[in-house]
């Protein structure tokens, strides 16, 4: 499957659903299936867990950093609007020129296994992609990534 490095808090919020555009300085003709590897150079974003999803009192997970995090339908590929300042979640003075969105839906989370992501689309193989089909068995595999990890005065939590 073609993948993308993505930094946290971006692919958890691609994950989530909240982040339904991606924007890159460069575009593609691939359209398809999209795995969202998360980019080792993030490790210091966290995010709270809700009791809704069966999370406990207070409870705050590093965002999985260097690993496979989800995939999307990549749909389409167009120059980034100023209309799609909310779904890609871009920040206040953000520079629009010469940017594209690529348009993505469907997300599926998947397990986490470690992957060295390049720049630009590179390609990991199918096998290796395990879709996450519970929030439980999600939630179990942050828990599990980097238990000891603990936010700090700088750290972004989401």
């Amino acid at each position: 499957m073609k993948a993308l490095s993505v930094r946290q808090p971006w692919a958890h919020l691609i994950a989530n659903g909240e982040k339904t555009i991606e924007v890159r300085s460069w575009q593609t003709d691939y359209r398809g299936k999209l795995l969202i590897c998360t980019s080792l150079a993030e490790k210091n974003s966290f995010f709270n867990v809700s009791k809704e999803v069966g999370g406990k009192e207070n409870e705050v997970l590093v965002m999985p950093y260097g690993v496979m995090y989800c995939y999307v339908d990549l749909v389409d590929v167009r120059k980034l609007r100023m209309s799609d300042f909310e779904a890609a979640v871009l920040e206040n003075g953000f520079d629009f020129r010469n940017q594209y969105a690529w348009v993505l839906e469907n997300p599926v989370p998947v397990r986490f296994n470690k992957v060295y992501g390049k720049l630009r689309l590179f390609e990991v193989e199918d096998e290796l992609i395990v879709p996450v089909l519970t929030t439980n068995d999600w939630l179990k595999q942050a828990r599990e990534f980097e238990p000891q990890a603990k936010p700090t005065k700088r750290s972004q939590i989401w």
